[in-house]
């Protein structure tokens, strides 16, 4: 009885001090990588937290920007998963998928066919997240790859069927025109 006693509270002690150090490690990261304190501490607010934070700062400007888009407007989100901060609904893939805008354009014989595709998907706005979409696109080529032709159909259904409605370093946001320019 008295091993057991001093088994269980050895086993306890190892415990309780690999609990204790990987909180110390945890809380570590926590500063260094996330810096949540800053928020808890009121240094900064929840926006400025999330401009700078190494997870969303690479599109949170953008996210906001889709925020003063038409209340009713639908975005596809091309070549990014992540879209917990997009203020509205949207459409995006996860990196198993090809992405919606790929997919549409390979599929398409045409600018107009681009067209189609995304209004039967119900799309009013395009958004181009530049940072994760390169990342992506390195990392799955083959997804994210297409033909000198349907290159050329997706450039001409840019410069025919959408306007620029915003653009910073973190991306851009295209409305889709309701037909095409001639």
């Amino acid at each position: 009885m008295l091993f057991r006693s001093r088994a269980a509270r050895l086993w306890a002690l190892v415990v309780f001090i690999f609990g204790a150090a990987t909180l110390l490690e945890v809380s570590r990261l926590s500063l260094d990588y996330v810096q949540g304190q800053k928020i808890w501490l009121g240094v900064e607010t929840r926006e400025d937290f999330l401009r700078t934070s190494p997870q969303t700062d690479s599109y949170y400007g953008l996210a906001e920007a889709c925020g003063k888009l038409p209340l009713g407007d639908r975005l596809l989100v091309a070549g990014d998963a992540r879209g917990l901060y997009y203020p509205r609904p949207f459409l995006t893939n996860s990196v198993f998928d090809d992405p919606q805008l790929v997919k549409i354009t390979r599929a398409a014989q045409d600018a107009e066919g681009i067209r189609l595709g995304l209004q039967r998907l119900g799309v009013d706005d395009l958004v181009f997240p530049v940072e994760e979409q390169a990342r992506l696109s390195r990392l799955y080529p083959e997804a994210y790859t297409l033909t000198p032709q349907e290159r050329g159909h997706l450039d001409d259904f840019m410069g025919r069927g959408a306007d620029l409605a915003y653009q910073d370093g973190s991306g851009a946001i295209y409305h889709l025109r309701p037909k095409l320019s001639p």
